[in-house]
């Protein structure tokens, strides 16, 4: 398996832009469940996030997040966040492993972050 990144995950830590207070409570109904059961809408994100189509105002925030997420290894994000994000990160991987390679050949090409991620978060692998 390809590097390991909290993709879909940024959504829920997303207060590593503009005003961390702000994004929290745009963000805090989002429901990233109905995202997961869409294939379309993963495709999607999927395809924001590679530069491959267009972006919702959420795909837009989450690709300038990302780069952050990865090197701080989200380090601002909350219990539940974190939690949220490792359950994206199963399911990905999962229903969904051609997007999840796609989405690690754009932002993790090398593996550099696999290693911290799994060091950090072992259940990921679980």
């Amino acid at each position: 398996m390809r590097g390991l990144i909290l993709i879909f995950a940024a959504v829920l830590c997303l207060g590593y832009v503009a005003s961390q207070e702000d994004l929290e409570k745009k963000y805090a109904n989002f429901d990233i469940e109905a995202v997961l059961q869409s294939k379309r809408l993963v495709t999607n994100y999927v395809n924001c996030l590679t530069d491959k189509g267009p972006c919702s105002p959420e795909g837009t925030d989450l690709k300038k997040t990302i780069p952050t997420v990865l090197q701080t290894l989200c380090e601002k994000c909350t219990k539940a966040q974190t939690e949220k994000a490792v359950m994206v990160i199963k399911r990905l991987k999962k229903d969904y492993p051609a997007e999840w390679e796609t989405l690690m050949k754009k932002w993790d090409p090398q593996g550099e972050y696999k290693k911290k991620f799994m060091e950090k978060f072992p259940e990921i692998n679980e």
